[in-house]
This record gives C-alpha cells, sequence and structure tokens, in this order.
C-alpha cells in the first residue's frame, strides 16, 4: 500500500503495529489520510458511551 502511495494507520494515526491486537485501521490513499484520521475520531468520540 505504501509502495503505491497510500497510507495504513491505526485509530490514532500512529504506525499500524502487527505485533498487538488490532482493533481496526484506516487506510486511504496518503494524501487524505490525516483529515481521515481526524474525521474518524470524532465519529467515534460522538458515538462513545456517555456514563453519567
Amino acid at each position: 500500500m505504501e509502495e503505491a502511495g497510500g497510507k495504513v494507520t491505526d485509530f490514532a494515526g500512529k504506525e499500524q503495529r502487527y505485533d498487538r491486537n488490532i482493533n481496526g485501521f484506516i487506510a486511504s490513499n496518503g494524501l487524505v489520510h490525516d483529515k481521515l484520521v481526524a474525521l474518524v475520531q470524532q465519529a467515534r468520540r460522538l458515538s462513545a458511551p456517555k456514563h453519567l
């Protein structure tokens, strides 16, 4: 993917590590990756359970 200009990270935008559990990933063409990570993080915050 990276050789073609793409980018793959975890949901926090950090390098994907394969020596630990993978709870999902973000893959993009590389050009929009930072914006895509921000959108995913925002969506995860909005869908997180609210504790009283």
